[in-house]
């Protein structure tokens, strides 16, 4: 390796507590810098990711294109040269703090590894409805509240067997439960003296109702 490659000025624009920050700044003024004006399209993105490395590196950026081209989302060959020929970065003959750099630069990457590890260990999948499930107590009040007309048992039952059945899967059951109660039938029925009952859903009632769950399944969750 040959030094490093250092930003000019870059304390005097970049103020951090800490390294490694999560952002940098970056001038408006830049519009009117004439030297970067005059820069080709791929030296003023590689500056502008350079910067950005400088920012995880306290600035000491190994000068090594081809490590660099594994660091940066940058599309062609690595050329540093017209950034150093304008000023833009500087290169430090210093190999002892090239080879920390690089370490500097690992640990970063690894964290990054790990928390997006984590955040797809941590977001929710698609499961299917268990042949065990019961009716949660909190699912039972939202079919009273909102349906009262409704049999919060009988309601589940047609639930459970529709979704077993099917075999669906789903991100969010209480909300699919929330879902299936706005839109199920109405199962009350006056009795001969006047009072409302409930009742439960016949066999073919429940293959219609399935059938036009089908139609519907793929609608989103309100």
């Amino acid at each position: 390796m040959n030094g490093y490659l250092s930003v000019k000025n870059w304390d005097k624009f970049q103020h951090y507590k800490d390294r490694n920050p999560p952002w940098i700044k970056l001038h408006r003024d830049l519009l009117r810098d004439y030297e970067f004006a005059c820069l080709q399209d791929a030296s003023k993105l590689l500056l502008i990711e350079l910067w950005l490395l400088a920012s995880q590196l306290d600035n000491k950026i190994p000068n090594d294109d081809k490590w660099l081209a594994r660091q940066i989302p940058y599309n062609g060959k690595i050329n540093t040269k017209p950034l150093i020929d304008n000023g833009f970065i500087e290169l430090v003959q210093d190999d002892s703090n090239t080879l920390a750099g690089c370490k500097q630069v690992a640990m970063p990457e690894a964290e990054a590894e790990a928390e997006a590890k984590t955040e797809t260990e941590q977001r929710p999948r698609k499961t299917r409805l268990q042949p065990d499930w019961i009716l949660p107590d909190d699912y039972r009040e939202y079919c009273k509240t909102k349906r009262p007309d409704l049999c919060p048992d009988a309601t589940a039952e047609n639930f459970k067997d529709y979704f077993i059945g099917e075999g669906k899967l789903m991100m969010d059951w209480k909300r699919t439960w929330q879902r299936w109660v706005r839109k199920e039938h109405g199962t009350t029925r006056k009795a001969g003296n006047g009072a409302s009952t409930r009742t439960v859903q016949t066999p073919a009632d429940r293959h219609e109702e399935a059938v036009r769950r089908r139609q519907d399944s793929n609608a989103p969750l309100g």
